[in-house]
């Protein structure tokens, strides 16, 4: 419902249990969704250390799936405070970290590479990816297919 300060408040809550318990996993996860809420808000320092802290604790998890959702995750950071370097680097480890069989985050990945050549000027290329990662996306019903067909739509 995009009222990412009450969610804030509530990955917060959540964030100190799992804290108290020792939850790696739920630490991880909860401070993933920080960081989302915190870029939301444009609270770009705060959502950097949550995603940083996520993606440190999710490499030493050795979870591919929660260090591809922080990857995912700090490359959108990095594109809204025009650090495309930075995304499409973050980007491409997600590529290279992606399980086989986790279609829905290489397709993700695809999408952040995409617009960090966009913004870069290769127009062609960034329709490909995004193209590639939309009949991936749409083909699985994901939640973010609406938003790739959004941006291609934009970009022709």
């Amino acid at each position: 419902m995009e009222d990412y300060s009450q969610a804030g408040s509530y990955f917060q809550e959540g964030l100190d249990v799992a804290r108290q318990l020792e939850h790696r996993e739920w630490i991880c996860g909860l401070l993933i969704n920080l960081g989302i809420a915190s870029r939301k808000q444009g609270n770009y320092s705060q959502a950097e250390n949550y995603l940083g802290e996520s993606l440190n604790l999710a490499h030493r998890l050795g979870r591919p799936e929660m260090t591809s959702n922080a990857l995912y995750e700090f490359g959108n950071l990095c594109l809204n405070q025009r650090q495309v370097e930075k995304a499409e680097a973050s980007f491409r480890e997600m590529l290279t970290t992606v399980s086989e069989g986790d279609d829905d985050l290489l397709a993700l990945a695809n999408y952040g590479l995409a617009r960090t050549v966009a913004v870069k000027g290769d127009l062609l290329e960034a329709r490909k990816l995004g193209e590639m990662s939309v009949m991936t996306l749409e083909g699985m019903g994901h939640r973010n297919a609406n938003e790739v067909r959004e941006w291609l739509n934009i970009i022709k």
